[in-house]
């Protein structure tokens, strides 16, 4: 389950040295990547696979893609959904090829549908975001949410946290995030969000979770999270899905409403791509030419 490059001429090349099967590809694409792309991509390729009944990944051809997506959307999934389930095949058919493993990309000429950006609709206003947290229960809850929105932070960085990853910075704090591939990056907090964190933590010691369960004392899961944040938002009478995502949202859409450069924003939120930051000033524009309109 290994590969290695060898040089010829001025071109490098990938040779597989052990991939024997479909299992092996699958164990080698997903090596290095993070827990939770792991978990999602191997779903999707155990779902893929399950659908192509046992035609091994040599064999799939261009109409094996176009029928797959027809039986998702079929099924009824969310645009999105499908989009991540196909955009994961594509890079595993792309990976094979690139190892030498497969003969051909049949995902090459594949083309992903596209989607409708429907951000603005999950992008939470400043008094939803206030209603949110104080329909929460003081404690435990209640700081959740603000540090969601007050560090827009994923879920899945937040149930990471131990008090490991929080230091002391002049009057208030700063934490430290491990998000998507392992990239780290360093999160000021507010001196009244860091005073009231040190006050939840009180001698907890520094291996301990951030936000622990009531129930076992260890770490939340994302589902933990996500129930939460869905039920407090039931109560505080928000309409809609809401997940933990759309405080990262409302972090990223109102601190540039406010005033702070995209490049800060960016770094904030751990985005690779700045064109990525850039489609909150386009979900929620502060002018437009129409007002300059004759009336």
């Amino acid at each position: 389950m290994l590969s290695r490059i060898s040089q010829v001429g001025t071109t490098s090349r990938f040779q597989v040295a052990e991939c024997d099967s479909d299992s092996e590809l699958v164990d080698l694409w997903l090596h290095d990547k993070s827990p939770n792309t792991v978990d999602a991509y191997r779903r999707d390729v155990i779902e893929f696979r399950w659908f192509l009944e046992d035609k091994p990944l040599s064999r799939v051809v261009l109409n094996d893609l176009m029928l797959y997506s027809d039986a998702l959307t079929q099924q009824g999934r969310a645009p999105a959904t499908v989009n991540r389930k196909l955009s994961a095949v594509k890079s595993l058919l792309s990976y094979g090829v690139m190892i030498g493993y497969l003969p051909g990309n049949a995902g090459a000429a594949f083309k992903l549908p596209k989607l409708s950006d429907r951000l603005a609709e999950r992008i939470l206003s400043e008094s939803q975001v206030l209603r949110l947290i104080d329909a929460a229960k003081e404690g435990r809850d209640r700081m959740l949410l603000r540090f969601l929105y007050e560090s827009g932070c994923r879920v899945s960085e937040l149930v990471g946290l131990t008090w490991r990853n929080l230091q002391r910075r002049d009057d208030a704090g700063q934490v430290r995030i491990v998000g998507k591939g392992n990239k780290t990056r360093v999160v000021l907090l507010t001196p009244q969000l860091w005073a009231d964190l040190m006050a939840l933590r009180g001698k907890a010691p520094l291996s301990d979770p951030v936000f622990r369960s009531h129930h076992s004392g260890q770490k939340l899961s994302r589902s933990d999270v996500n129930d939460l944040v869905s039920r407090v938002a039931k109560k505080a009478g928000i309409q809609g899905n809401v997940s933990p995502h759309w405080l990262r949202h409302a972090h990223a859409s109102h601190s540039l409403e406010r005033g702070a450069p995209i490049h800060l924003v960016q770094a904030t939120l751990g985005h690779s791509n700045l064109q990525t930051t850039g489609r909150y000033l386009h979900a929620r524009p502060t002018d437009s030419s129409a007002r300059y309109l004759p009336r």
